[in-house]
């Protein structure tokens, strides 16, 4: 029976030694859960706060952007009275101005371009020039620096 008695004390302090365990165990598990909820809990807060300085910026910007476009429309009225022209027609005299600024570059564009044009053609030409008259004043300066004259005697010669 002792040996009964022992084993089951041995028993009863095995199990209460793993019940203590396990109640660590859960006690640290439990701290570790609490810690995790309380990090969740200030992040959840920190996203909360910048969602809200997010909204307040955003309604900001909408409001400036309302009163930007006010301003700007009150600059272009005011344009409008100072040039006194419409929108169009403020328009209209830009792309006038553009168009004859746009022409008259390109027309020098098309003078220089004739010029170069017509450089090239003479420089072309000169060179066809000096690889033919070789060729024809050979046969003409014979023509005009020979000449033939008739002595009436044999001892004029």
């Amino acid at each position: 029976m002792k040996k009964a008695e022992e084993r089951y004390r041995k028993a009863e302090t095995l199990s209460k030694d793993m019940i203590d365990k396990s109640h660590l165990e859960s006690e640290k598990r439990m701290q570790k859960i609490e810690q995790l909820e309380t990090r969740l809990t200030q992040k959840e807060e920190r996203i909360d706060q910048k969602t809200e300085t997010l909204e307040k910026q955003k309604e900001a910007l909408q409001k400036k952007d309302s009163e930007l476009d006010v301003v700007i429309e009150e600059q272009k009225g005011k344009l409008s009275q100072v040039a006194n022209l419409t929108p169009e027609e403020a328009r209209e005299a830009l792309f006038a101005r553009v168009e004859t600024e746009a022409q008259a570059d390109l027309a020098a564009f098309h003078e220089k371009f004739h010029v170069i044009k017509q450089e090239e053609a003479d420089k072309d030409a000169a060179e066809i020039l000096a690889r033919v008259l070789p060729r024809i004043s050979m046969n003409s300066v014979s023509e005009f620096t020979v000449s033939l004259v008739d002595l009436p005697s044999e001892d004029m010669k």
